[in-house]
């Protein structure tokens, strides 16, 4: 059974409130006769696949500077391994709001 467990930090570069996370992956195909890359990053050139995005049910005041954590574990659903179960565990900056879970179902 494939889990995946992963921890990462984002720094706000401005003022705003955090309503959302988004989620894309890169991937290289390294032994077809022509090896390619692709990337899903909004930030690479479109594809058809798209970013998955996990809405918070608390949304998060941040200000420049300030560090939002978050711990991701993903797993195949019980029912349907086609589904993942996947939990992130949000820590917002100091004096904001206590950190939390958030859990989602992928279809």
């Amino acid at each position: 059974e494939m889990c995946i467990r992963d921890r990462s930090t984002g720094t706000a570069t401005h003022d705003d409130t955090v309503h959302a996370l988004t989620a894309h992956f890169d991937v290289a195909f390294s032994r077809c006769p022509k090896p390619f890359d692709m990337s899903t990053s909004p930030l690479s050139e479109f594809t058809h696949w798209k970013q998955t995005v996990f809405y918070l049910d608390t949304p998060i005041k941040v200000s420049r500077g300030q560090k939002l954590g978050v711990k991701c574990s993903c797993k195949p659903n019980a029912k349907n391994p086609r589904d993942l179960d996947i939990t992130i565990h949000y820590t917002p900056p100091a004096g904001t709001t206590e950190p939390w879970s958030q859990d989602y179902r992928l279809r």
